[in-house]
């Protein structure tokens, strides 16, 4: 799978068809110290998601962190998750939006929550 086509499913599952969302995968120069980041205009109904190229995703880094579909997952759950007026969720709205998202993509890949 491509992460176009993951991006297609996940907008289809999440119910997010009338949003323009546009996925861009960014090296570690772009974006250092994050594995993926979404900006969201609701008014407009438009997301921009950024993703760490795998390439650039430490070795030593955990099985779910070098996961793309779920930091995917987690970036596209931003849209349904009201942020303040920087861009930002709180830290439980953060904690929430990472388990759903590797419960999700586990249900996708196993048909069960492998958690």
């Amino acid at each position: 799978m491509t992460l176009a086509a993951d991006l297609r499913y996940w907008r289809r599952a999440l119910r997010l068809m009338d949003w323009d969302i546009t996925l861009h995968v960014c090296r570690h120069f772009e974006m250092p110290e994050r594995l993926g980041e979404c900006a969201v205009n609701a008014t407009s109904r438009e997301a921009r998601i950024r993703i760490l190229d795998p390439r650039d995703i430490s070795p030593d880094a955990t099985a779910v962190s070098r996961d793309v579909e779920v930091t995917l997952v987690h970036e596209l759950l931003h849209v349904l998750f009201p942020q303040d007026e920087d861009g930002w969720c709180s830290t439980q709205q953060e904690q929430a939006i990472d388990t759903t998202a590797r419960a999700l993509v586990n249900l996708r890949r196993f048909g069960r929550d492998s958690g």
